[in-house]
């Protein structure tokens, strides 16, 4: 009996525990990968509109301080009509259909800020349209992207994998934000490569997205995902 529990002892049975790792391979997935790729760009663009903007209307328009308030005022009331448009139709269509329309709405305001700014001259009535067409569709169009890229990557992933996922999303957001300023300092002497550098990135975004629209569906994930926490997380041997 001694032996027994001496041995026992000595090769306990392992017992279940929650801190398996979790495999990577969830996010190097083409899905998850694809959304990564969403939540860089949303912040590259804006971080590179913010820091553009303000010389450009500057320089084109001959705005000061007061000016430049007011416009970053209606930008911002043009954010919250974006931002209630998503609460209202989230309702109804699926987070990938709203990735779709944010994409195509922000590749739209890239083409046209691509087309026309470059060649607007300072002091001229076209310039107003040129910069305010282009900086309101790209504002109303990244909540559409903004909110409904982090609810699609946990529904991509399995709850295990939801703390590292919301980390390594906040990692990209911080590149993407640090790398947008950056870049857009090149609109002092090179707006046009700047802007069709962004354009190009869109493109390659949203023809990801399109390419991988089967595999964005949450529904055949979650069903995986399910059958995957069945599994036990310790084996007896």
């Amino acid at each position: 009996a001694g032996a027994a529990g001496a041995a026992g002892t000595a090769n306990p049975t392992p017992k279940p525990t929650n801190d398996t790792p979790v495999a990577w391979s969830e996010y190097a997935s083409l899905p998850v990968f694809i959304i990564c790729g969403v939540h860089f760009l949303v912040m590259f663009v804006q971080t590179c509109l913010e820091t553009v903007l303000t010389p450009l209307t500057q320089k084109l328009l001959g705005f000061g301080e007061s000016d430049n308030s007011v416009m970053y005022m209606a930008l911002g009331a043009a954010a919250i009509i974006g931002f209630a448009t998503v609460t209202a139709i989230s309702r109804f269509i699926e987070d990938r259909t709203m990735l779709l329309i944010g994409g195509m709405m922000q590749l739209s305001g890239l083409l046209w800020f691509a087309l026309f700014v470059p060649h607007a001259e300072p002091g001229e009535r076209a310039s107003y349209w040129k910069l305010g067409v282009g900086a309101f569709v790209i504002i109303v169009g990244l909540p559409m992207l903004l909110v409904p890229s982090p609810s699609l990557q946990s529904k991509l992933t399995t709850e295990r994998a939801q703390g590292r996922g919301q980390g390594l999303r906040r990692s990209i957001v911080s590149v993407g934000t640090i790398t947008g300023p950056l870049w857009a300092s090149l609109g002092d002497h090179h707006i046009a490569l700047m802007a069709w550098f962004i354009v190009g990135m869109s493109s390659l975004s949203l023809t990801s997205l399109l390419l991988s629209w089967r595999r964005l569906s949450p529904a055949k994930i979650t069903a995986q995902n399910a059958r995957d926490e069945e599994k036990p997380l310790a084996i007896n041997q």
